[in-house]
């Protein structure tokens, strides 16, 4: 018997991702208005599966190709703009030569754990700041960090906040996680009796991760039960 709630560390399809869809809506809606958008909340909210399938639906709501980069284990600017370069398709560059390489494609670009300043130095955030402004700008950008951005430019990690709109994930509420739970458990011989349920999500507190890691064990011991 498979498990239904076997967790997965990073969804990348649409219909795995539960309770995201205003979220993905706003999101597009800002990008389609020359806005981009950092992406925050706590570790195991599911920032890099929102971006994941943000990116699955790039050319279908913006004409625009798909581009991921994930910050964490880069070192320099340098390899930041080697990993671009090649997840674009272009001839490694970086600065002014760049720039030139795209100024003819449009691309939606995905930065994952945008916080690391090693990697993405302020030069590197500047320059996808230019290549962002405007509704036909060759970037439109989403990025995932720990925190909301701060508009003090002094600030590390702050050039992009005029461009920039911050959208917090929040926990799932009480009604998302039943649906999860219904979801899963559709078809299969197990079910959860309401305390068990009100249990899940009194210590789950509706964290994501925290609620699929408790109804798998849960259902584990179901199983083992037969």
């Amino acid at each position: 018997m498979v498990n239904p709630f076997a967790p997965l560390d990073v969804i990348d399809k649409p219909d795995q991702l539960f309770g995201r869809s205003k979220e993905i809506k706003t999101i597009f809606e800002f990008l389609h208005g020359g806005c981009a958008v950092n992406i925050t909340g706590t570790y195991g909210v599911e920032k890099t599966s929102l971006i994941k399938v943000l990116l699955q639906q790039a050319e279908k709501e913006l004409n625009r190709q798909p581009v991921y980069v994930n910050l964490l284990g880069l070192g320099s600017e340098e390899e930041f703009f080697h990993t671009l370069c090649y997840e674009i398709g272009v001839e490694d560059s970086i600065g002014y030569s760049f720039s030139r390489s795209i100024k003819d494609k449009r691309i939606l670009l995905a930065i994952d754990e945008s916080q690391n300043t090693d990697a993405f130095t302020t030069a590197a955030q500047l320059m996808m700041r230019a290549l962002s402004e405007g509704t036909n700008a060759p970037i439109k950008l989403v990025y995932s960090s720990t925190k909301p951005l701060t508009h003090d430019a002094e600030i590390k990690g702050s050039h992009l906040a005029g461009i920039s709109i911050d959208l917090e994930l929040q926990c799932w509420d009480e009604k998302i996680c039943r649906d999860f739970v219904d979801y899963h458990l559709d078809g299969t011989l197990i079910d959860f009796s309401e305390a068990e349920i009100v249990d899940l999500i009194s210590r789950s507190k509706g964290h994501p991760k925290t609620f699929k890691t408790l109804c798998y064990w849960l259902t584990k011991e179901k199983y083992e039960a037969k």
